[in-house]
């Protein structure tokens, strides 16, 4: 009996190269390099762990934006405001307004090049935004997500999996960016800055 081994080696469905395409997706979408071009200020915790472990500043006429990196949510939270978190987004935006009103925005991005379990945690987008709102007392939590190419053309479809996510997302109010979009930046700028 003659069975053919199928393997989805090379596919980019999961295994060893799951964190390879994904970092590679996340550096590509990754804002850091352009808010320091933009005047932000680079400062460093007390006893820094992980690559991750510092945070950006820019104070503008009306409010302050921080920029934290995955871990460094968790280690900003606790030390500013005494906030215990429990996930790691890819980036997070704090923003203080002047007038005291208090912003976490949570951008979390998602790689994939073929039909899989990603799409199910795009679902999950929902679940986390009512954790941090649970975690963040005081805070008004926006939560979005960026998606690769792959994951674009899923969101372009007509199916019923894609108007029902688009209908969902929207009422809660949770925008998708594509990262392979050439004014991606500029739409992540105008949510930071909503």
């Amino acid at each position: 009996m003659n069975q053919d081994k199928v393997t989805n080696r090379g596919t980019g469905a999961g295994g060893k190269n799951t964190n390879l395409h994904g970092k590679a997706f996340e550096n590509m979408t990754c804002n850091q390099t352009r808010l320091l071009d933009m005047g932000y200020e680079r400062s460093s915790f007390v006893e820094p762990k992980k690559a991750s472990d510092f945070y950006l500043t820019k104070t503008y006429e009306d409010k302050t934006i921080v920029f934290v990196l995955q871990q460094g949510l968790k280690v900003y939270m606790k030390m500013k405001y005494g906030i215990n978190m429990i996930r790691n987004p890819d980036e997070a935006y704090i923003v203080e307004y002047k007038d005291g009103r208090k912003v976490l925005k949570i951008l979390e991005k998602k790689e994939q090049h073929v039909s899989g379990s990603v799409e199910d945690k795009l679902w999950a987008f929902i679940g986390f935004k009512k954790e941090y709102e649970y975690l963040c007392k005081g805070f008004e939590i926006h939560y979005a997500g960026t998606v690769s190419e792959f994951l674009k053309n899923k969101f372009m479809t007509t199916t019923k999996f894609k108007i029902l996510m688009d209908v969902i997302l929207k009422e809660e109010s949770i925008p998708i960016f594509f990262g392979s979009e050439k004014n991606y930046f500029d739409l992540l700028d105008e949510w930071i800055h909503r």
